[in-house]
């Protein structure tokens, strides 16, 4: 019984230090608001120029800009963001029934800081 014990503290330990590994880290840029669709909030990135695209967006940005105002569009934006990397099974296509693992990222909006007034 000992020994079960023991076993089980040590895969919950790991299991535990596993899950730390895998934290999410804010990344901070500066951004000019796109534009917004039903599905997403787009920004282009000041130092690149490379668009992002937001799916996921904290409730609170959204309670604090309207986005839907045009007034928004082009106006520069401190963003902070997470990338969560996902993975997920889809069939082959070839009718083999094989599954391909795919990952796939995507990127949470955390915070945004209007700089532009």
């Amino acid at each position: 019984m000992k020994q079960f014990l023991l076993i089980l503290f040590v895969v919950s330990s790991l299991s535990f230090i596993s899950s730390e590994d895998k934290t999410l880290k804010a990344i901070e840029i500066q951004a000019f608001f796109q534009g917004n669709s039903k599905k997403a909030l787009y920004f282009k990135k000041e130092d690149d120029k490379k668009m992002m695209e937001f799916n996921i967006v904290n409730m609170e940005i959204l309670e604090k800009y309207d986005f839907s105002d045009k007034n928004f569009i082009g106006k520069k934006f401190k963003l902070f963001y997470e990338v969560q990397h996902l993975e997920s099974l889809r069939d082959s296509g070839n009718n083999d029934g094989l599954k391909l693992k795919e990952i796939v990222e995507r990127k949470i909006l955390m915070n945004a800081i209007l700089l532009d007034k």
